[in-house]
């Protein structure tokens, strides 16, 4: 029977089969998709698969239908959205386009999952950036004054989880945010353990970059994710890899010419500059699908 709120949570459980035979738990790794949501994802995937080129435009209808509802759900523009694999893509990215020099200090807690770690690692290993920490406690505000005590004079990029991965402590993202954007600092935010747990605004919580994705919480599909770039920072990160569909103008050989590195071609001038060749668009289908499944409860 539905709830007095109108939320029917027998019939939410009866969308998630596998409930039958287990308690799942496990929703910070993998969520498991509801019917309806399945069943829209299995469409999509049948209509691109059979049709090809022939189905190729319904399925860019249905990726930009998920970039937009991304949007709508973390609070910013659609061009701030770039669609990946998955919340490491957006950190790493991030870690391979910021030009930082190897003084330039990264900072990040001692609760970060490898999706963090890693692009950090390796990008101080090639002489871009340094890492420093600083602890996160269950007491935000404590969290908060070691972050401050931990910032140095050379602290160029903040790292932080919005939820952490390993207890579960929320960090008080929007202080931590504002007090670097007073002092010049940019900041990252790995929403993975957040973005469809409860309610996310990008543009109020004040980050420069944020990363996410579709497989945890939104319950959507595997291979689904996002990295948010607000749009005056788009300018500082160069994508390391580049193919058609990332820059501007639209790919054209004659324009190439003989020396396709002095053509007059750049990035796109949006978030859409991470996005390149051929992808698994159907799959993006799926992911708006899981959104608008969960706004539906409320």
């Amino acid at each position: 029977m539905p709830s007095s709120s109108g939320f029917d949570l027998a019939a939410a459980r009866r969308a998630l089969p596998i409930l039958d035979e287990v308690t799942y738990l496990n929703t910070g790794t993998v969520g498991i998709m509801a019917e309806p949501v399945l069943a829209a994802h299995l469409a999509a995937v049948a209509q691109y698969e059979r049709g090809g080129h022939v189905a190729e435009e319904a399925a860019r209808q249905g990726y930009e239908r998920a970039r937009a509802a991304l949007a709508r759900l973390i609070g910013v523009e659609p061009d701030e959205v770039a669609l990946t694999r998955n919340a490491t893509d957006g950190v790493a990215l991030v870690a391979a386009s910021l030009k930082l020099g190897p003084d330039g200090l990264v900072l990040t807690t001692d609760q970060e999952h490898p999706a963090v770690l890693f692009p950090w690692a390796l990008a101080q290993r090639r002489g871009r950036g340094q890492l420093s920490f600083f602890s996160v406690s269950f007491d935000p505000d404590e969290t908060y004054r070691r972050f401050v005590r931990a910032v140095r004079p050379a602290t160029r990029l903040v790292v932080i989880s919005h939820v952490s991965c390993e207890t579960g402590a929320r960090l008080p993202v929007e202080a931590i945010c504002s007090y670097c954007r007073e002092r010049g600092i940019l900041t990252l935010v790995d929403c993975a353990q957040s973005v469809g747990q409860f309610g996310v605004d990008l543009r109020q919580m004040g980050c420069d970059f944020a990363t996410g994705n579709g497989h945890k919480w939104l319950c959507g599909p595997k291979g689904t994710g996002f990295l948010y770039v607000r749009a005056d920072r788009l300018p500082l990160l160069e994508p390391p890899l580049v193919g058609a569909g990332a820059t501007a103008p639209p790919f054209d050989r004659r324009l190439l010419g003989e020396d396709p590195a002095a053509a007059p071609w750049d990035f796109v001038a949006s978030a859409r500059r991470f996005e390149y060749g051929t992808r698994n668009l159907h799959d993006y289908a799926a992911l708006s699908a899981a959104i608008e499944y969960l706004e539906g409860f409320g």
